[in-house]
């Protein structure tokens, strides 16, 4: 029953088709709207896809740059114990004015040591230049972000080449660092002299500056 009525319908549709130009041409304009929009569906469901999968391959991106980083810890542990070797290097000492002291005594007795002749020794204080930092040190800095104070030393020595080659290396290996931030010699003076610019960091105990 159900495909004598199936077959009865085609039959009149043929019919139709072939009795009426106008009702074949609505129908392949319908048929042609209708393959149009599965046409932009796909190329929108295509263009969604290709969006999910740059999405995706981002997240992949950034998880292997982070596989990749795995050594940070050790770079952060690295640091630490560089910062731990220069704050050793410091002058520790509870305020400046005993700095002061401890190295006006230790550049006369290097230079004595290495066989120089002082002429002149004038101590000053730099003043503690900001820096960036994360946080501060306790017993390092003066306050979150200062770096550590600084005291300065020149002196004037007699022109002694051996002696004076001996000086700079007890300097070089001091066990506090001392930096020579300038050295000039004189040789048209008499006698001869050598002007050395010295300068050190000072670790104070954590509070005010002092």
């Amino acid at each position: 029953m159900k495909a004598t009525a199936l077959a009865d319908a085609w039959g009149g549709l043929r019919a139709q088709l072939a009795a009426s130009a106008r009702l074949r041409v609505g129908l392949l304009i319908v048929f042609a709207l209708v393959w149009a929009y599965a046409l932009s569906f796909g190329a929108d469901a295509v263009d969604a896809r290709r969006l999910v999968l740059a999405v995706q391959r981002e997240d992949l991106d950034r998880l292997r740059s982070l596989e990749r980083e795995r050594d940070w810890p050790a770079r952060a542990e690295e640091a630490r114990r560089q910062a731990t070797a220069l704050r050793a290097l410091l002058w520790p000492e509870n305020d400046l004015g005993l700095a002061e002291a401890a190295l006006q005594d230790w550049v006369r007795a290097t230079a004595l040591r290495s066989g120089l002749t002082m002429r002149e020794l004038s101590l000053s204080r730099a003043s503690a230049s900001a820096v960036t930092a994360t946080g501060s040190n306790p017993g390092v800095a003066t306050g979150p972000g200062a770096a550590p104070p600084a005291i300065k030393a020149r002196l004037i020595v007699e022109l002694n080449r051996p002696a004076l080659l001996t000086f700079l290396a007890e300097v070089a290996t001091a066990e506090r660092a001392v930096m020579v931030d300038r050295l000039l010699l004189r040789t048209q003076t008499q006698p001869p002299i050598a002007e050395i610019d010295l300068r050190v960091h000072v670790a104070l105990p954590p509070g005010p500056p002092r």
